[in-house]
């Protein structure tokens, strides 16, 4: 039986297909903004790629944003992510200046789930996921190949690894060239649903991986996430329209 994860109300492990809404606006403003109106539509997920922030390399910068939008999250989990470069992200920021910038964002405790790149290696996610014990959040595994797809069983063995690293959830998304490496990604989240015991996110990216966006919780994916008005990654289907066809081919509908 796969473990089960609840943070305000939400409910990881359980079947149900969440929505997550990423917020990329470069400037503070416009990201309180965008936080605003995301939680007016009511997600079950905030993520703030916090790559894309202006200011990101400032620490105390970094938290005045969290600060302004933790009245506008009480009951919506916050996922904080700084991608790295050399997974499809803005951020080329030094380790050990990640690594204070994590611990800041957590002990603020309005940062709900961290998530890291498991090309960080065993040593680096080792030290952050003392933070997250320490702070009592969750850690986000994922490995992101903008390129093309790895095959079926690459894809199972990294979804076993961010498991076996400690990840509480762990994620996968892939570029696919062809339908059959989304069949591949879907047959491959299937497999490793099977294997491991914590929460799986996978997609896969651009209009080919759309099908996977949709359906991609039959076969063990927990989280798809939608846009407002830009997206974080390819592919990426507007959350208005994603929830419409989720209610849809949801037996209990998305609440």
């Amino acid at each position: 039986m796969k473990r089960k994860i609840s943070i305000k109300g939400k409910e990881f492990g359980t079947g149900r297909f969440l929505i997550c809404i990423p917020i990329v606006s470069a400037n503070e403003q416009s990201i309180v903004e965008d936080f605003k109106e995301a939680a007016d539509l009511n997600p079950d997920l905030i993520e703030w790629r916090s790559d894309y922030f202006e200011g990101i390399g400032n620490i105390e910068q970094t938290i005045e944003v969290l600060n302004r939008i933790k009245e506008l999250t009480q009951n919506i989990p916050v996922i904080f992510t700084c991608r790295h470069f050399s997974e499809g992200g803005r951020c080329g920021l030094d380790p050990e200046i990640r690594y204070k910038m994590f611990r800041k964002v957590l002990s603020t405790g309005i940062v709900d789930l961290l998530d890291i790149e498991m090309i960080n290696g065993e040593g680096y996610i080792n030290s952050v996921k003392k933070l997250i014990d320490q702070y009592g959040k969750k850690l986000i595994l994922s490995y992101h190949n903008f390129q093309k797809t790895p095959e079926e069983q690459f894809i199972v063995d990294k979804l076993i690894e961010g498991e076996s690293l400690g990840a509480d959830i762990v994620k996968v998304a892939l570029m696919p060239n062809s339908s059959d490496d989304v069949l591949a990604l879907l047959s491959a989240t299937g497999k490793a649903r099977k294997i491991i015991d914590i929460p799986m996110i996978t997609m896969a990216m651009g209009d080919l991986g759309r099908v996977s966006r949709v359906w991609g919780n039959a076969f063990g994916s927990e989280v798809s996430f939608a846009s407002m008005r830009q997206t974080s990654a390819p592919g990426q289907i507007e959350f208005g329209d994603l929830k419409k066809i989720i209610e849809f081919f949801s037996k209990d509908g998305v609440k």
